[in-house]
């Protein structure tokens, strides 16, 4: 993501493990940001979210039932992208 200057219509965040998920989540919270800091998703494109609703992560004490993307879909919600699907994957559309 670093390395591109291109768009894209559609990204599919399926990032690390679902333990230890802390390194998961702040690593897809970095995925986050580059893909709003680099605008690569045009007004009407698409972010998946994979694992949003896997229990694996509440089996070794987490808290957050957002899995991967306790953190970055915060992030996504307040930078400009709506929900539009919420279930074990998370559809995001960028509105602004």
């Amino acid at each position: 993501l670093k390395r591109t200057d291109k768009k894209y219509h559609l990204i599919y965040l399926d990032t690390g493990d679902m333990t230890p998920i802390e390194v998961t989540a702040n690593h897809q919270l970095k995925e986050a940001q580059i893909i709003v800091e680099r605008k690569l998703i045009p007004i009407g494109g698409l972010v998946l979210i994979d694992d949003v609703k896997n229990t694996t992560p509440l089996k070794f004490g987490e808290k957050s039932l957002l899995g991967k993307a306790k953190y970055s879909l915060p992030f996504l919600l307040a930078n400009g992208f709506e929900l539009i699907m919420d279930e074990y994957q998370v559809l995001l559309r960028r509105v602004r």
